[in-house]
């Protein structure tokens, strides 16, 4: 019998406290709050259809040169091609891969152009190494490097 009269006093507690809580924030005679307005529906188009990459990490252009698009692959290579949706064939523009311990959350991870370039030619690659782990600013001066293919437009080397 105690254990009916305490259960008995828990839930008339608890019946005491629910319609505060439910109504917290609202007074009596308040309109129910507004209802949102639908999503907007949302989708994915590839805008290169002809292209494929492997284990694409970032994908970003160079300062002032919205004629190219740099892909950042983690295995170790940035390709490079042409802002056309029609472009079917990506260079290469760097290849570390035999420097870059790749898979899982290692691998080429970031790139980034000096603000300056092509005049400063300077190229930051981020990547992770067996000998060193991570190596956080790696500086290539594409100018220099027999890797890089520029395509397209008239090239910045000249």
């Amino acid at each position: 019998m105690k254990t009916l009269r305490s259960f008995a006093s828990y839930l008339g507690v608890i019946l005491a406290v629910t319609p505060s809580i439910h109504g917290c924030g609202r007074t009596p005679g308040d309109s129910p709050p507004p209802v949102a307005a639908a999503a907007p529906a949302l989708g994915v188009q590839r805008v290169f259809p002809k292209l494929d990459f492997t284990q694409p990490v970032a994908m970003l252009q160079a300062p002032n040169d919205a004629a190219r698009w740099f892909v950042v692959e983690q295995a170790g290579r940035v390709l490079a091609f042409n802002n056309d949706q029609a472009a079917s064939t990506a260079g290469t523009f760097v290849d570390i891969s035999a420097r870059v311990a790749s898979g899982g959350e290692m691998g080429l991870l970031g790139m980034a152009f000096h603000p300056d370039f092509p005049a400063n030619p300077r190229v930051y690659l981020s990547y992770t190494n067996q000998t060193a782990g991570r190596v956080s600013r790696v500086s290539v001066n594409w100018r220099s490097c027999s890797s890089v293919s520029w395509i397209g437009k008239p090239s910045p080397r000249s």
